[in-house]
Order: C-alpha cells, then structure tokens, then sequence
C-alpha cells in the first residue's frame, strides 16, 4: 500500500520535473553563494589572524577583537556555511571500505537511514540555534573588548546553515528514493514482459 502511494507520488512529481529541476538549480545557485560567502570568510580570518600576528610581534600592536571576529563571525560562517555544499559534492568523511562491498540498493538504504538521523540531530540544533539568536538579539546581547560585538548574528548564521543542510537531506532522500521507486517499476515492467 505504501508503495502504490510511493508510485502515485513520483507519477504526480515526473509530471512537474521542470519546476523540479529549477528549484533544484536554484537551491544550487543558493548553496554555491553560500559557499563563496564562506571560503571568503575563510581568507579574511587568514588576513586578519596574519595581520595580528605581525603586529603583536613586530610592531608591539596587535589588533583589538580579533579573536572576537574570528570565533563569533568567520568560524562560524566558514563552516556552517560550507555543510550544504560539501555535502551536496560528496565531501563528507565515508567509510569507504564498507561502502565498496555494499550493493547499489544497501547503499542507497544507508543513505536515507543517514541522513535521516542527520536530520533529526540538526534539526534539534537548527531549533536552539535559532531560539538562541531571537534571544540575544531581544536581549542586545554582546560580547569582546568592549563589549561592542552582537552575538545574535552568530547564532542565525549557524541556523541559516544548518537549514540549507537539511533542505540539501530532503533533496537526497527524495532523488534517492525518486532512484529506487523508477528502478523498481522498471523491474516490475520486465519481469511482466518476460
């Protein structure tokens, strides 16, 4: 029964591939920027942790917040910006010596069984993260030197990365179990004609 209902819904989905195939080129365009915005924020920590080194050594100056800038708002962006594409390109860490004896079919089950419990853990993170960030900003929280430095801005980059995570899992799931509904219906086609 679940898998009549299954069939019915890649039927409906096939019909719509073309709006498919646009929200998915443009949740790419999303998560590419996204990982531009990240990989920049990853030079300016080098140049910024670069520049305070050669000040506090060589002229007995460094800069003031830097370790600030670097932990409330380039770490952050740099990884949590960064998750939904690395994982759309493969890059997560594997096991890559079970996965090589396992079958087309069991590594496509292990996939959803992964990503669903991906989901379920960030998505308790994506709810604290953004709880957190409503918060301090309701509150004007601050942080550093001089205590100039909003901490609600943190929080919402981690929640705005975890999120494009999660749709980057449903997308998975979906196109993986889209993967094995159209393979199973190609089975049955031919084991009826034979």
């Amino acid at each position: 029964m679940v898998k009549s209902y299954l069939i019915m819904a890649i039927k409906r989905i096939s019909r719509h591939k073309w709006l498919i195939s646009q929200i998915r080129k443009y949740f790419i365009k999303l998560e590419d920027t996204t990982a531009v915005l990240a990989k920049m924020a990853m030079l300016v920590m080098m140049t910024v942790v670069f520049v305070n080194v050669i000040g506090r050594y060589i002229f007995s100056s460094p800069l003031t917040d830097t370790i600030d800038y670097v932990e409330l708002y380039l770490m952050p962006m740099t990884i949590f910006l960064y998750m939904s594409s690395l994982d759309r390109r493969g890059g997560n860490v594997g096991i890559n010596i079970i996965r090589r004896k396992m079958t087309a079919k069991s590594k496509q089950l292990v996939d959803i069984f992964i990503s669903v419990a991906t989901i379920a853990v960030f998505y308790l993170v994506l709810t604290s993260a953004f709880e957190q960030s409503m918060n301090a900003f309701e509150r004007g929280q601050t942080t550093g030197v001089h205590d100039t430095l909003p901490t609600w801005i943190t929080w919402m980059v981690i929640a705005v990365g975890i999120a494009l995570l999660l749709a980057r899992l449903f997308i998975n799931i979906a196109s993986i179990l889209y993967e094995m509904i159209a393979e199973s219906q190609l089975f049955n086609t031919e084991k009826i004609h034979d």
